[in-house]
């Protein structure tokens, strides 16, 4: 408005009407970014053979197979995280190959239970071997767990680490009020390997043998989905996940290459089921016969992928750094 008049009153209403307008701009944007932080733990392991001065040592029935994809994977989702959802690089853990031993996953899990305050935006992905335990106590027809399998599995005294595990932290996680996201991509993860391209090689399965041991517990936790947990896994419980090599004969996980170009396609916007049907229609154009998983309630699948607000992340974009 231009301040042609100098009168006192004209120019009063000027100041007023422009403070109005500072303080309005000042509330929205205090508004969209009032949630609390946004924390992550990526782990993505090739590497689970042991080393050539070194021989395994625990359960004699596995075989030790070293994957392709699965660290691809990881800084994948964690450039995503970054770039896209506006993670901040200081708030996501990444632990790749032998960084990924079962008491440092352990560690980390303890350690977002400890710093997570209510309101923030936690997010856990796991790209690597899974497997199943024996579980003579289990409430379940088969008696099995599924597992996700740690880098120092092969060693002895190492367990894998059991979904009824990884439930206790996600329950603990949801006590504190976080906004929870957990993406598995691992052979049986629907309850917690890899489709087919022959253009190059055949695809490794992630996958390794039954654990020879039995984990005798009866304990039945509480299904995080139920409690407001968003679950998405790349292949049902009693399924093999396999490995894709992408158009540049890049190794990935099927599922995980699929939800990467459905995030590409759909806005942050975009609700987890929205995002779950794309990258579910995308796995079949692969001609992937394993079946994705989502599990959350209505509220959780009708918003976006990690709880956040529609409109937070309007029209911002961002470089991760390398």
């Amino acid at each position: 408005e231009s301040m042609t008049n100098n009168t006192p009153g004209r120019a009063f209403f000027y100041w007023k009407k422009c403070t109005i307008c500072i303080v309005t701009a000042f509330l929205t944007v205090t508004t969209s970014f009032s949630q609390g932080r946004q924390l992550a733990l990526i782990i993505g392991i090739d590497t689970y053979k042991p080393s050539l001065n070194e021989s395994a040592a625990s359960d004699s029935r596995r075989t030790w197979t070293n994957l392709d994809g699965c660290v691809n994977d990881a800084t994948a989702i964690r450039d995503l995280a970054i770039a896209k959802y506006a993670f901040k690089q200081e708030n996501i853990t990444t632990l790749i190959n032998t960084e990924a031993s079962r008491a440092r996953i352990i560690s980390e899990l303890e350690k977002l239970v400890a710093t997570a305050k209510k309101g923030d935006v936690v997010f856990i992905y796991y790209a690597g071997h899974g497997s199943q335990v024996k579980n003579s106590l289990s409430s379940e027809t088969d008696k099995k767990d599924e597992t996700i399998v740690p880098a120092d599995a092969w060693k002895k005294g190492v367990a894998d680490i059991r979904d009824k595990e990884l439930a206790k932290y996600f329950n603990l996680l949801l006590d504190k009020g976080v906004l929870l996201t957990v993406i598995m991509d691992s052979c049986h993860s629907g309850s917690g390997s890899r489709g087919d391209n022959f253009l190059y090689e055949p695809p490794k399965a992630r996958y390794i043998e039954e654990a020879d041991y039995d984990a005798k517990d009866a304990t039945v936790p509480q299904r995080p989905e139920d409690r407001g947990a968003l679950i998405m896994a790349a292949a049902q419980d009693f399924e093999f996940a396999k490995e894709h090599r992408d158009e540049n004969n890049v190794a990935h996980g099927a599922f995980t290459s699929a939800l990467l170009k459905a995030t590409q396609q759909l806005s942050v916007d975009a609700s987890a089921n929205d995002l779950f049907v794309s990258l579910s229609a995308i796995m079949k154009y692969y001609g992937k016969t394993q079946e994705p998983s989502i599990a959350g309630n209505a509220e959780r699948r009708a918003g976006t992928l990690f709880a956040l607000a529609k409109g937070t992340l309007k029209n911002r974009f961002m470089v991760p750094s390398s």
